[in-house]
């Protein structure tokens, strides 16, 4: 059965990329007619007149429009093939690795090792296509009837309802409002902040409580390095401020999965993404696309780690969307990044 499945697999690899094959090359075809018209349209000063940027104008319409043509072209085989796999039980996620992986193959040269590139890179002029190809996907997913949701792409919580932190007023404060919504919690008490992380990765307790914030935003650095060494993700935030009222501090509960919020419409929905400082490209196009979708940038972190005697650094994205529909964006990270990890979805309960 097993053996049978895989070589369904292989088989719908071949057709998802015999698909990409053929819109990839309209694709290339497009680039050149972009370039022929560029290279005729040479104006002078004295030559530019109402009338030749009329037909200029014409001629940027009919090209965007015959761009949504092959955009739309490319996902309705990517639906095809998204129909198969899920008919045969796979999940969200798992379609659209194997959707991403089939863009990578398009196109692709083995016999030149220079363009062994990804081809969603390649076949997509600007990062607003590739935007608009993952948005049409989401929709056309559910018209076909196949839910996608931001917790397909965020592995939930395993576990009970265990909480574990260093008991203090502030903390007690903290606990109260972020278990709110828990059926059966369960509190017990370390000596500090690492034995609190610790609890978490030796399966001690399912959540942990920490101090995240100080004052202005200013994420705490040993609470930041906690949860980078420990792969914590944030399950949610509430700034806390003490009997007089002056502590200003904000508290998160940490785990090892996701807990993706119910959000009402008036809700505010928050998003963190990991990607490395020194890809500046990368956070650009990020912040690009997630406008795109209608999500805002709330804050960027800017956070330094040693790792394997280096010193890396790294953003943490927070954004920032009403009713907090980040699953465009997901899929657009999905289908087209591999430099970025979510730290949380969360409510910030201010």
């Amino acid at each position: 059965m097993i053996g049978f499945f895989v070589t369904f697999l292989k088989k719908m690899r071949l057709v998802i990329v015999f698909y990409f094959k053929i819109v990839y090359n309209k694709l290339i075809n497009y680039k050149k007619e972009v370039h022929r018209l560029l290279d005729d349209v040479v104006f002078t000063p004295g030559s530019i007149t109402l009338d030749n940027l009329s037909k200029l104008a014409d001629s940027g319409a009919r090209l965007a429009e015959r761009r949504a043509c092959e955009i739309s072209e490319l996902v309705d085989s990517a639906i095809e093939f998204s129909l198969e796999l899920h008919s045969s039980g796979l999940g969200i996620y798992e379609i659209l690795s194997l959707v991403a992986e089939g863009l990578y193959d398009v196109g692709r040269d083995d016999t030149s090792a220079g363009l062994a590139l990804p081809a969603a890179h390649r076949c997509f002029i600007s990062a607003f296509d590739r935007a608009e190809l993952a948005d049409l996907l989401v929709k056309r997913l559910r018209l076909v009837g196949i839910s996608v949701k931001a917790s397909d792409m965020l592995p939930a919580v395993v576990g009970d309802e265990r909480v574990v932190y260093v008991k203090n007023a502030l903390a007690d404060e903290a606990y109260d409002v972020l278990t709110q919504e828990f059926s059966d919690p369960r509190v017990s008490y370390v000596k500090n902040f690492k034995e609190a992380a610790d609890a978490i990765a030796f399966g001690d307790a399912t959540y942990c409580l920490l101090p995240l914030e100080e004052r202005g935003g200013v994420r705490l650095a040993p609470v930041s390095e906690l949860i980078f060494r420990h792969e914590l993700r944030i399950c949610g935030i509430t700034p806390v401020f003490g009997y007089d009222g002056n502590a200003d501090i904000k508290y998160a509960l940490l785990s090892r999965g996701y807990a993706v919020p119910e959000l009402s419409p008036e809700d505010d929905g928050y998003l963190e993404i990991r990607i490395r400082a020194d890809e500046d490209g990368n956070l650009a196009e990020l912040i690009s696309v997630a406008s795109d979708f209608g999500i805002s940038v709330y804050r960027i972190n800017t956070l330094t780690f040693d790792t394997d005697g280096e010193t890396d650094s790294f953003h943490d994205v927070v954004f920032r969307s009403t009713a907090g529909d980040f699953t465009p964006l997901l899929v657009y990270l999905t289908l087209f990044s591999s430099e970025f990890i979510p730290i949380g979805m969360y409510k910030n309960l201010e």
